[in-house]
């Protein structure tokens, strides 16, 4: 069995050269052409949103969570975005911002919501980040890294099982969380 065991070794040794470049093309395909399905982007706003919830916990306040998920989900039904289970959730942290990611994750800080002056302006904030992920902002830029890494970096041995391209696109997606979406898509969002 061993000697059988080394032309198979061998064979595979051979073969992994080919499955890189289809790697490639089906990724340069994808950064040009593709769009996430909407399973994916759940995927992705998951373990992003949960990437930023092991930093930053909620609010330990269920009657101000419910608040802020029924303002949002009032303000998500007039999105036109009826494929996106939203969620709302309050951080616990005195820094003043608010965060989309895909699939429907809105968050705002504490800072800011004690800020906020009334209902309306916790509709316009949610709304504003609402935007982001009905125009798909993030998968955006998320698709743009996929072209990149069409062209090196997603062939490498840690992009061949798709949880792990999950979670490479997570780890873009939580760094573009941290330094913001361009103006152009930051003044879409607040023209929406």
């Amino acid at each position: 069995q061993t000697s059988g065991q080394q032309p198979a070794a061998q064979s595979a040794a051979a073969t992994p050269p080919p499955t890189k470049q289809k790697i490639d093309a089906k990724q340069l395909g994808f950064a040009l052409f593709g769009d996430y399905s909407p399973e994916e982007e759940t995927r992705i706003g998951t373990q992003i949103s949960g990437n930023l919830l092991g930093a930053v916990p909620l609010v330990r306040d269920d009657t101000l969570q419910r608040y802020v998920n029924l303002v949002g989900n009032w303000v998500a039904l007039q999105s036109g975005r009826k494929d996106v289970d939203w969620k709302f959730g309050v951080l616990d942290t005195e820094d003043i911002n608010a965060f989309a990611a895909p699939g429907g994750y809105i968050f705002l800080t504490k800072g800011l919501y004690r800020r906020l002056n009334s209902e309306a302006e916790l509709a316009g904030v949610l709304a504003h980040e609402i935007a982001h992920v009905t125009k798909k902002h993030h998968l955006k830029v998320l698709k743009k890294s996929s072209l990149i890494g069409a062209l090196g970096q997603a062939a490498s041995n840690k992009a061949r099982g798709s949880d792990q391209i999950v979670q490479n696109l997570s780890g873009n997606g939580a760094e573009i969380m941290a330094r913001g979406l361009d103006k152009n898509a930051e003044f879409e969002a607040d023209r929406i």
